[in-house]
């Protein structure tokens, strides 16, 4: 819900700029329409799109897992509580306890915000490859035939879809089975880089073909 705002916020600025700015530097739509789409299409591809999945995998991901955090702070703060059975102790301890909670939250969410980016980061390409065989040829379309007013409605049809399917990468579609088996080898033979080895390998395009056949032969 959150993302939904942002997005649509982002598009219709940023498909503003670009009409304004293809329009007046390069190819005027009246006469040019052609290579006045292509062009928007490359921008919009080369700049638009990496911001768009780099924040769609930062804010969803940061989103779910702060809430977790917060309600593991919660508990285990509650676990504290119930262990205490003096009444005069717990009053007494409680300003501290609220002041290191705190702390404890701000703390948590700042590595959390550090490793969503970095992972956002290490997502990007292989999900920009996935991106970038469907939505030049829908925006193409879109950018050549339809008018800046009605261009969001027809991103929102095709996003229905596309939001799923980016969905389903963001809760671990990306990571490889192949890979991570053969990183699993790798760890029990040389654990002295932990830190490399234990990073999920992410699928190529075409790793994820073969193992949605593989999956669909054995459902079969």
């Amino acid at each position: 819900g959150v993302y939904g705002i942002v997005a649509t916020t982002w598009l219709h600025y940023w498909w503003g700029y670009l009409e304004i700015f293809v329009e007046r530097r390069f190819f005027p739509y009246q006469t040019a329409k052609l290579a006045n789409t292509v062009t928007k299409v490359i921008l919009d591809q080369a700049i638009g799109a990496p911001i768009y999945i780099y924040s769609y995998y930062v804010i969803t991901h940061f989103s779910k897992e702060y809430m977790a955090l917060l309600r593991n702070i919660h508990q285990q703060q509650e676990e504290a509580d119930e262990k205490d059975d003096k009444q005069q102790e717990r009053s007494t301890r409680s300003a501290k306890d609220g002041h290191e909670e705190e702390e404890e939250k701000v703390v948590g969410a700042y590595m959390l915000f550090q490793q969503t980016c970095k992972r956002a980061w290490e997502m990007l390409l292989p999900t920009m490859y996935r991106h970038w065989s469907v939505w030049p040829f829908v925006h193409t379309i879109n950018f050549y035939y339809c008018s800046i007013h009605h261009r969001i409605l027809v991103q929102n049809i095709v996003l229905v879809g596309w939001s799923a399917y980016l969905s389903y990468l963001n809760n671990g579609g990306l990571v490889s089975t192949t890979s991570s088996s053969s990183n699993e080898t790798s760890r029990k033979d040389d654990e002295e880089d932990v830190t490399t080895q234990s990073r999920p390998l992410l699928m190529t395009p075409n790793e994820e073909v073969e193992r949605v056949r593989r999956d669909c032969r054995t459902k079969q």
